[in-house]
């Protein structure tokens, strides 16, 4: 009999064994597949974190594009506008000199008209321009002034190199100006 219980021990021994490597691979197929599992969630996970920083990077990226960008063009229109108002002073500066320079042409071309034009009236001007004028037809009225004024009745002209100044303010101002890629002129 012992033969027959060693036998059945070993049956035994051997159902037990089955069973277990039967529990341990199940246990072992379950591990696997939850390691499997955890491993795709978690490369899902860091994708997604990726993905997200990467968002946020490109957006950062680029909103300090945007910002260096318009500071550049701020920067730029700023310098163009004091570049254009520079340029403008010195133009001024330059026509006066030179309205400066042919003003006793332009105030005896100023008298020619007046006295072709008018019958009668009031100039008031430099001693200079005094003898460029007929007395009996006008009045006359000297003045330390370097502008000649003519006034008849509800008539005031005023020709001095202020008001012709005055008169050219508008177009300095847009000969300045740029129109496309060619001075404006």
């Amino acid at each position: 009999m012992q033969i027959s219980l060693a036998s059945d021990f070993d049956r035994f021994s051997q159902k037990i064994k089955s069973h277990i490597n039967i529990d341990i691979k199940k246990k072992t197929d379950e591990a696997l597949a939850y390691a499997l599992e955890k491993k795709h969630k978690t490369s899902q996970e860091v994708d997604l974190y990726l993905q997200n920083e990467q968002h946020a990077w490109e957006k950062e990226y680029q909103e300090q594009e945007k910002q260096a960008y318009r500071q550049i063009k701020n920067d730029m229109s700023k310098q163009w506008s004091d570049f254009k108002k520079e340029r403008e002073k010195v133009l001024r500066v330059q026509i006066q000199e030179k309205i400066e320079e042919i003003f006793p042409s332009l105030a005896e071309s100023f008298i020619s008209w007046v006295c072709k034009n008018y019958t009668q009236g009031t100039f008031h001007l430099p001693k200079a321009y005094i003898s460029l004028i007929n007395t009996d037809q006008f009045h006359l009225s000297e003045n330390n002034q370097d502008g000649i004024i003519f006034k008849d009745k509800n008539l005031y002209i005023e020709y001095s190199i202020e008001r012709i100044m005055d008169e050219l303010n508008e177009e300095i101002s847009s000969a300045i100006n740029f129109k496309g890629n060619e001075w404006q002129v």
